[in-house]
């Protein structure tokens, strides 16, 4: 299962890039599970540049933010349409065995425009289960 939150789909300017949907896992245990999620986009231009996410919420989740290159981890698509994946780490309080942490995306393009930034949540437990 992932978690698809709604976003806006009108860009912030007619020629920012527009995130369509992204896909992320619903939990992952920390500093031990690798998330991979997908970002499914639209560029009318096809110049997007790089994609920055950054905590939003969890206070463990010490990074400021990620800057990605989008094009160097197209799954399928093309620079004007495709999907992008991405990965990442969680890390909880200690103390605590779950906590729910807010990320949120946002892509950028040549001009300098961005789009609307996407916010994605999942919840980081305390540590693998046996299996």
């Amino acid at each position: 299962p992932t978690i698809t939150p709604e976003a806006s789909l009108t860009p912030t300017h007619v020629s920012a890039p527009v995130i369509t949907n992204l896909t992320f896992p619903e939990r992952l245990y920390s500093d031990t599970d690798l998330g991979k999620g997908e970002v499914y986009f639209i560029d009318l231009e096809g110049d997007i540049t790089s994609a920055q996410i950054t905590a939003l919420a969890g206070e463990c989740m010490d990074v400021d933010f990620i800057a990605l290159e989008p094009y160097k981890k197209m799954i399928e698509g093309e620079p004007n349409e495709g999907i992008f994946g991405f990965e990442q780490y969680c890390y909880r309080c200690p103390g605590i065995s779950e906590e729910v942490i807010l990320m949120q995306l946002q892509l950028f393009d040549e001009e300098g425009y961005a789009s609307e930034p996407w916010a994605y949540s999942f919840l980081c437990e305390d540590e693998t289960p046996y299996e």
